[in-house]
């Protein structure tokens, strides 16, 4: 909860971006519970094209005046990004219960991880280079299939598209329910989202 407000200078993301003439591909914003007003100032720059974000965002107001997860949620959709994948942060835990109590709460806070949806990476020119970090990022928050998605869209990433696979590769060949093995998997703890969103 908020005790009190303090006022301070401040800068947007967009013009640090602009001043020091950087283009970035992925950005993590935790700052507990500005992250909408970050993702304002940074607009032009997500317009433009940032591939990937990991933000935190809240479902309980724990600060006065906070934008909540359906706000940031609202800017990556208006910008054209999807969301990949979330993780259950902090919990909010009424005062009527002493904190000695185990029980859990109220979810207060999700990590949300984005990427730019695919018609928006392709509709403009791209460098080697930035589609390369791309898939790398893509494969790397285990979405494989988005990332070769991405690399067969621009046709000379064979090589490359082949070592992924390679590395992704499992001892279960072709199954039908597969998204009962991932289930499965997942409850055994073998695959894991590597980095973690936290």
């Amino acid at each position: 909860m908020t005790d009190k407000t303090v006022e301070i200078d401040a800068v947007t993301l967009d013009s640090v971006i602009n001043q020091y003439k950087f283009e970035a591909d992925f950005i993590k914003i935790d700052t507990q519970g500005s992250e909408y007003e970050i993702l304002e100032g940074a607009k032009k720059s997500i317009s433009k094209g940032i591939f990937g974000a990991l933000l935190e965002t809240w479902s309980y107001p724990f600060h006065q005046d906070q934008k909540l997860i359906y706000d940031v949620m609202k800017i990556m959709d208006d910008n054209g990004y999807f969301l990949v994948d979330l993780n259950k942060g902090g919990y909010y835990r009424r005062k009527t219960v002493q904190n000695s109590t185990l029980f859990l709460g109220q979810i207060g806070q999700l990590d949300l991880l984005y990427f730019e949806t695919f018609e928006k990476f392709t509709s403009t020119d791209k460098s080697n280079e930035k589609i390369v970090k791309a898939a790398c990022l893509a494969d790397l928050y285990g979405m494989t299939d988005y990332s070769v998605e991405l690399l067969n869209h621009y046709g000379n990433f064979t090589e490359l598209i082949e070592q992924i696979l390679k590395k992704r590769k499992t001892l279960i060949k072709n199954v039908e329910n597969q998204w009962r093995v991932e289930k499965i998997k997942n409850l055994l703890k073998f695959q894991p989202r590597t980095p973690p969103l936290h």
